[in-house]
C-alpha cells in the first residue's frame, strides 16, 4: 500500500503523534468534520435506542463534535479525550470533559447507560500500527465493568481488515457482550461506515 493511502492509525505510532500542529488545527476548525461527526453520532444514537436523560460516556470526544448533538437532545454526557488541546478549542464545560486515556478507565462500576465512540475506536487496538490483543483485552474488561447490565456500546470505526474485525468482536463476546457489526453503504468504499453494536449481557 502506498504510504499516502494508509490510515492515520496504521501510519503513525500513536494518536498524539498524528494530531499535532496543522493537523490538529485543521481538524478542530473543520466545518465539514463537524457535520460528518454529527451525522455519525446521530446514526449511533439511532442504533443504540437511547432516550434522554440517559448517561452517556463519549470516548475520544475530541473537540466535542459528537458530544454536543447528544447534549442538545437532553442526554447527560461525560466526555473523555486524550489530547487536552482538543478540549480547549470551544466552551464545552457542560459536556463534563475529562482529559484522559480511554485505555485506562477509572469510573465506578455499573455507572453508564451507554458508551459511544465516533472516529476514535480504531486507536484503541492498534499500537505502532499493530494489533495489541492484551491491551485491547483489558480495555474490553474495563468497558464491561463501568457499563450497566443491559447497557449498550456503539462504536463507529475505520477498519477494513476482516480478521481484525473478527478479533475485536471475539474479545467483546468473551467479556460479557453480545452484538453485531452494522455496515452502512457497504458497496461504496467512500461512503461505507462500520458500526459495532454491543449489549452487556453479564458482568465479568
Amino acid at each position: 500500500m502506498n504510504p499516502k493511502n494508509k490510515s492515520p492509525e496504521t501510519s503513525h505510532s500513536s494518536v498524539r503523534e498524528y494530531f499535532q500542529g496543522d493537523t490538529l488545527k485543521s481538524y478542530t476548525h473543520s466545518k465539514s468534520m463537524m457535520h460528518i461527526q454529527e451525522k455519525m453520532t446521530l446514526r449511533i444514537l439511532q442504533l443504540s435506542g437511547a432516550e434522554p436523560p440517559a448517561l452517556i460516556l463519549d470516548l475520544g470526544m475530541g473537540a466535542g463534535f459528537s458530544s454536543v448533538p447528544l447534549y442538545m437532545r437532553g442526554f447527560t454526557i461525560i466526555g473523555m479525550e486524550l489530547l487536552w488541546k482538543m478540549l480547549i478549542e470551544y466552551p464545552i464545560s457542560e459536556l463534563n470533559p475529562i482529559a484522559g486515556n480511554m485505555m485506562h478507565l477509572v469510573f465506578r462500576e455499573n455507572l453508564f447507560d451507554y458508551i459511544f465512540s465516533v472516529s476514535a475506536f480504531q486507536w484503541t487496538y492498534r499500537h505502532k500500527g499493530s494489533f495489541e490483543l492484551i491491551r485491547f483485552d483489558e480495555f474490553a474488561k474495563s468497558l464491561n465493568m463501568i457499563l450497566k447490565i443491559k447497557g449498550v456500546l456503539v462504536f463507529q470505526l475505520y477498519e477494513s481488515s476482516e480478521s481484525i474485525l473478527d478479533m475485536i468482536y471475539s474479545v467483546f463476546i468473551r467479556h460479557g457482550f453480545s452484538g453485531k457489526y452494522i455496515l452502512d453503504n457497504p458497496q461504496s468504499k467512500k461512503k461505507r461506515k462500520t458500526y459495532l453494536y454491543l449489549r452487556k449481557v453479564k458482568s465479568i
